[in-house]
């Protein structure tokens, strides 16, 4: 701009033609300084420092749509499934409608909810912006809707036997897989979640009336092992722990009591299907990290219930008084997991892994808490004093261990 008004000032041109062209090179001049001008202000705009107010003045809404509508509209549908649930039972006990009637009220509401969802889905996108707000209530509608459904029909199948055993079941894991569905249609965990709960609870709430025990270790170690690939193929990394414990524990459910070597081959086979998910999803690392820690997880549950079956199957255990048997396991497992955590901590140090290291302290802060705060007032004085030396010894080992190996490189 400096220049164009220098020549505009000091310039004199001796003819017109001469003028006409000293006026071309100074416009010349001048949308040469305007383009550098705009791109200047281009690059500001995109920069960090000047875009650093942006996001904190949209986080405000955002926020607002998480935690405040999210919240509101989840607490609305389970709140809405519950008072029809509740209906259900006093038109049962008034004896207002017939089974038959109720069942189908039930079908009808949940179908209704299901399609209202998927219009006010279809219509959310024909819209050119995008409404998040809109996401979240159809999330709600449509879960709202399987909730019912499942109720429904387990209504139908083991409170008014209106259905087969065989029947049930099926259109139990049919609404299970309808809520998979559609939880990756709209993107959703918590429909996924409700999904996998309904599928995990049908072995529980028909046991024994409808499949065999191996049937059911079947079932749920498949379901279990689409559960951990549904979370890793959407990145839902809440839900890899979340239904892997659920698993275990409708597992636990359907086994312990009379199988319970075979849970600890579910525990293990559950946990390789973690461990394998970890080793694929290498390049994320927080994926990798969780289904890897969860693995460790299952593979823990799989020890300490071997543990427990052999303390009940030895000879000298069954011989003890009850309140031994109870001290003696209790101790063997302290140790156990004081014995994990220390060797996750070392083949942590030995390979730089910070996960590995991380999952050591966090034994051994277990182990440390339930030694203070249950062990030392539950179990029998021989038993206290020998876990207390046990782990003392093994903590004072792995304290050597890591001020030993600490200074190896840092994890990659």
């Amino acid at each position: 701009m400096d220049e164009a008004r220098s020549l505009l000032n000091h310039s004199t041109p001796s003819s017109p033609d001469e003028s006409i062209q000293q006026l071309q090179s100074e416009l010349a001049a001048l949308r040469q300084q305007v383009s550098r001008l705009e791109q200047r202000l281009a690059a500001v705009e995109q920069s960090p420092a000047s875009s650093g107010i942006l996001p904190s003045a949209a986080a405000a809404p955002k926020l607002e749509s998480r935690l405040g509508l999210t919240l509101v509209n989840r607490a609305g549908a389970l709140t809405l499934a519950i008072g029809i649930i509740f209906f259900f039972k006093y038109a049962v006990d008034n004896q207002w409608i017939a089974a038959e009637g109720r069942v189908i009220i039930g079908v009808v509401t949940g179908l209704v909810l299901l399609l209202a969802a998927e219009w006010l889905q279809a219509r959310g996108r024909r819209s050119p912006v995008p409404d998040a707000s809109s996401d979240v209530f159809t999330q709600g509608i449509s879960g709202c809707g399987l909730a019912i459904l499942y109720a429904a029909i387990y209504a139908a199948l083991a409170y008014y036997k209106l259905l087969l055993p065989a029947a049930g079941w099926l259109l139990l894991l049919l609404t299970s897989a309808l809520a998979i569905f559609l939880s990756i249609r709209y993107r959703s965990r918590a429909i996924a979640a409700l999904g996998f709960a309904g599928g995990l609870l049908t072995p529980i709430l028909l046991r024994g009336s409808v499949m065999t025990w191996w049937f059911d270790l079947a079932y749920l170690l498949i379901l279990g092992v689409t559960a951990l690939f549904v979370s890793v193929r959407q990145r839902w990394l809440v839900l890899i722990p979340t239904l892997a414990g659920l698993t275990l524990l409708a597992a636990a459910i359907s086994l312990v009591r009379h199988h319970g070597g075979w849970f600890c081959v579910f525990s293990l086979l559950l946990g390789a299907a973690h461990f394998l998910a970890a080793r694929l999803s290498v390049a994320d690392r927080p994926l990798a990290t969780c289904a890897y820690i969860t693995g460790h997880s299952c593979l823990l549950f799989a020890s300490l219930r071997a543990l427990s079956i052999w303390t009940a199957g030895d000879s000298q255990a069954r011989d003890r008084a009850a309140n031994d048997r109870y001290s003696f396991t209790s101790a063997l497992e302290s140790i156990l997991l004081g014995l994990y955590g220390i060797g996750a901590l070392v083949y942590g140090m030995l390979r730089a892994s910070l996960r590995d290291r991380f999952l050591g302290l966090v034994l051994l802060g277990l182990v440390i808490a339930k030694l203070y705060l249950w062990d030392i007032w539950q179990l029998n004085r021989f038993y206290r004093i020998s876990a207390f030396v046990a782990l003392g010894i093994l903590l004072l080992g792995a304290s050597y261990f890591y001020s030993r190996l600490r200074s190896r490189p840092s994890p990659s």
